[in-house]
């Protein structure tokens, strides 16, 4: 049985994760990104692994591709990351809105298996990233899409 959190909240406690080594923070203060991903773990890592960095802020995890475009228009994030496969109809989809209707928000596709890459680029996503890449490369494209 999946453990309901509240919206919002960190899924996370990211004082119990060893701190990372931050490179250059972000200008002009912390990138505020939403994640998006039907996966407990994926979010509680990701929430976690996320905030040891001090120009990234997590605003808030979204379980499903309905709920990641109303926290979206709610919250306003520099930077979504989100699945592809999610309840619904898709993270391809909810891209796509998002990219229609805030244009500003960057969007990261973060999924496992590549055959998601034209479709999501296609749906206006700035940078594709496969679940098993290094961390590291989650961050860096925050960071890319936020400047």
């Amino acid at each position: 049985m999946n453990t309901q959190y509240p919206r919002n909240d960190l899924v996370s406690d990211a004082s119990q994760i060893p701190a990372v080594e931050n490179v250059d923070d972000h200008v002009g203060g912390a990138i505020r990104a939403l994640i998006a991903d039907d996966s407990e773990a994926i979010l509680s890592g990701l929430a976690g692994f996320l905030g040891t960095y001090a120009d990234v802020d997590v605003v808030g995890v979204a379980r499903d591709d309905v709920e990641a475009v109303a926290m979206t228009f709610e919250l306003k994030p520099d930077v979504v990351v989100m699945d592809v496969q999610m309840p619904g109809q898709d993270g391809i989809e909810a891209a796509r809105i998002i990219k229609r209707d805030m244009s500003d928000v960057g969007i990261i596709i973060f999924t496992v298996s590549r055959n998601y890459l034209l479709p999501s680029l296609e749906a206006g996503a700035y940078e594709f990233l496969q679940k098993d890449c290094d961390p590291k490369e989650l961050v860096s494209a925050l960071r890319r899409i936020a400047t």
